[in-house]
């Protein structure tokens, strides 16, 4: 009998006994012998997942030790089931890195966590407070980058106004931006890194340099109020909606992850797919008001967070297919995007696709990315601006460009010629 609501106590992986993952291994052949290696090359990887979709929807990942689950409908389920598949793991590696926050917890504790944050990221204030703030950053960058004639657009223009644009949001001066993007790097890859049997304290040293940082300005922000997300946390009227300084920093903390990891993907990935569409870039261009819908399709065709980890909370099935309590299931948000059920044709860019818009790159039900508008807002107006300025700006050909990664999925690196 299943239970209606999350385990009080986060859950623990058991790994199956060897008769289980025998069987598990003669039922599901496809996931048991893939490679995470397979997975994090852009075609292999969508290649695996088509074929994982019509033969095994949900399959046993071997290397993972995880559920692989593909089709659209099955991973809408599971990330919008909160009593049936939670966060609330030992092994959750996004709190082992970024510690005890909103994405950490389920149900009324979630609900509690987030309630702060959720006014000021709602679409209306976002396109009032930020819309200015992206156009003279990415403005300043894109001028640097017209004196150098090419650049590595990672690091030079989407990874520094991502950390611009957050750290000013959330009212975090920051010196150092080339730190605060190692950092935040680090911690992504930790994130899909299974084998590290301490990563909590691997990452420690990067989360104190961090929270240093992030107390200083909640300091200054108590003393002289201003108009960040952060400040209207600290000084909110409601006293419901003021938290503890702890809870405070740990939000943030995992706030501008999503902020920085997540905007830059998704403005190396459009620009990518733009570049390598000549015709779909043609469109935009004639017509700028397609820029929003070539964010969308990109974030479609090739989501900036390929899965995210859900647990379950008590034994229970999923098509047929028997999950143990504790076990780790892997929703494949880039398999569901890529959905023919839903999306006609989906291995081809098209940003007159009518449907775009309803990809599951933000997540679904209550952990639904909280920065959806921002990161839609910041990415168009990054991508159209950067063509705006380079109509002609090409792909160097002598660097690989192309998406990879399994959790985390973008263009490694961009190195462009800037005309």
């Amino acid at each position: 009998m299943e239970l209606t609501s999350p385990p009080a106590t986060p859950v623990r992986f058991v790994p199956p006994d060897p008769a289980t993952a025998a069987q598990r291994r003669a039922l599901f052949p496809i996931g048991a012998s893939l490679t995470l290696a397979e997975l994090e090359e852009h075609a292999s990887g969508i290649a695996i997942l088509r074929r994982l979709r019509e033969e095994e929807p949900v399959s046993w990942f071997e290397e993972l030790a995880a559920w692989l689950v593909t089709p659209r409908p099955l991973v809408q389920l599971v990330l919008s089931s909160h009593d049936r598949f939670t966060v609330e793991a030992e092994h959750n590696l996004v709190s082992l890195v970024l510690g005890d926050h909103m994405l950490s917890r389920d149900g009324e504790a979630h609900r509690l966590q987030r309630a702060p944050y959720n006014p000021p990221l709602r679409l209306s204030p976002v396109r009032e407070n930020y819309t200015g703030l992206i156009e003279e950053l990415a403005g300043s960058l894109l001028a640097g980058l017209e004196q150098a004639g090419s650049a590595e657009l990672r690091s030079a223009y989407a990874n520094p106004l991502a950390v611009s644009v957050a750290g000013r949001a959330l009212g975090l001066r920051i010196e150092d931006i080339a730190r605060v993007a190692e950092i935040y790097d680090g911690f992504a890859a930790k994130m899909v890194t299974y084998d590290d049997p301490d990563v909590r304290a691997t990452t420690a040293p990067a989360r104190a340099e961090l929270d240093a940082l992030i107390r200083e300005n909640i300091a200054r922000i108590r003393r002289q109020p201003d108009t960040s997300i952060v400040s209207g946390v600290v000084h909110a009227p409601d006293p419901s909606l003021r938290r503890d300084e702890d809870e405070i920093v740990a939000n943030v903390r995992v706030l501008m992850f999503g902020a920085i990891e997540t905007v830059t993907s998704t403005i190396l990935s459009t620009t990518w797919a733009l570049v390598t569409h000549p015709d779909q870039l043609a469109e935009a261009m004639a017509d700028p008001v397609l820029f929003a819908a070539a964010v969308n399709e990109a974030l479609r065709w090739v989501p900036p967070v390929g899965f995210s980890e859900r647990w379950a909370a008590h034994d229970t099935e999923l098509a047929g297919v028997a999950i143990r309590r504790g076990e780790m299931i892997l929703p494949s948000i880039t398999s569901a995007n890529r959905d023919p059920e839903v999306y006609p044709d989906p291995d081809r860019y098209d940003l007159r696709r009518p449907n775009a818009i309803h990809h599951d790159a933000f997540s679904r039900g209550a952990h639904h990315c909280i920065g959806t508008n921002v990161a839609n807002l910041e990415s168009r107006i990054a991508v159209q601006r950067l063509f705006e300025r380079f109509p002609g700006l090409a792909l160097d050909t002598a660097h690989r460009s192309s998406p990879r990664g399994f959790g985390f999925r973008s263009p490694p690196r961009l190195q462009v010629i800037c005309r």
